[in-house]
């Protein structure tokens, strides 16, 4: 899927939703599933790094939390979103996972 730009997974579940709804961002498609399946808004970047600006727009509606998994790259990446998020606009906070877990699947799979 190289030079196929990004979609966000699971955007269409968003149609619909009141205005100052909460929707979680996930790092992945999984954790985006296990959260909806919770009953949570949820939707996917697929990565850290795939944030596009003109995404900005779709999420000046809703209250923005990140919950991105509990690595390096999930917290620095969550860091550097809350940044371009708060520039937008765009209400924000960051959720972070408890540390003997490594992403949102894995925590609620265990909690179970």
């Amino acid at each position: 899927l190289a030079n196929v730009p990004r979609q966000i997974f699971n955007l269409d579940s968003l149609r619909g939703l009141k205005l100052n709804s909460l929707v979680y961002l996930t790092e992945g498609a999984i954790d985006c599933m296990t959260l909806t399946k919770i009953g949570k808004n949820a939707v996917s970047l697929g990565s850290v790094n795939t944030y596009r600006k003109e995404w900005s727009k779709i999420f000046k509606r809703y209250r923005v939390i990140i919950w991105f998994d509990n690595d390096e790259a999930g917290r620095k990446g969550a860091k550097d979103l809350r940044e371009k998020l708060d520039l937008a606009g765009i209400w924000v906070e960051e959720k972070e996972m408890q540390p003997d877990f490594k992403d949102i699947n894995e925590y609620f799979v265990n909690k179970s």
